[in-house]
C-alpha cells in the first residue's frame, strides 16, 4: 500500500509506525500510573519521617500525574487521527481504534483525578504518621 493510498484510505493510520503503541499507551497509561502511584506511596511510608520525606511524596505524585496526563494526551492525538480519516467507517478495526482513543482520554483524566485525590492526605497532613 503506497503512502497516497494509506492517507486516503480508511482508519489504517494505527498500522503505521507507533500507531498501535500510541493506542495501547493511551488506554493503559492512566491505570498503570495509578497503580505505580499507589505502590510508591506505600513504599515511601517508612522514609516519610526522614529529612525531605514529604518531598518524595510530591515528586512521585507529580511524576505519575504527568504519566497519566500524557496518556490522556495520547488518546486525544489518537482520536484526532482516527476521526480525521474515518468518516462513517464500517471497518471494525477503525471503530476499535476510535474506542481505544476515546477510552484512553477518559481513563487518563479519571486516573489523574484519582492520583490527585490520593495526594491530598500527604499534602494536608504531612508525610510523617
Amino acid at each position: 500500500m503506497s503512502g497516497r493510498e494509506r492517507s486516503a484510505g480508511g482508519g489504517s493510520w494505527y498500522r503505521e509506525r507507533g500507531g498501535v503503541a500510541l493506542l495501547w499507551f493511551a488506554f493503559l497509561g492512566g491505570p498503570v500510573a495509578w497503580v505505580l502511584h499507589l505502590g510508591t506511596m506505600y513504599l515511601l511510608v517508612p522514609f516519610s519521617c526522614g529529612p525531605g520525606g514529604a518531598a518524595w511524596y510530591h515528586a512521585a505524585t507529580l511524576a505519575m500525574l504527568a504519566l497519566s496526563g500524557s496518556a490522556a494526551w495520547a488518546g486525544l492525538r489518537g482520536g484526532k487521527r482516527a476521526g480525521d480519516r474515518a468518516g462513517p467507517e464500517p471497518e471494525a478495526a477503525g471503530g476499535r481504534a476510535r474506542f481505544m482513543a476515546r477510552a484512553g482520554v477518559a481513563l487518563g483524566l479519571l486516573f489523574s483525578v484519582v492520583i490527585a485525590a490520593q495526594w491530598i492526605p500527604p499534602l494536608v497532613l504531612g508525610g510523617c504518621p
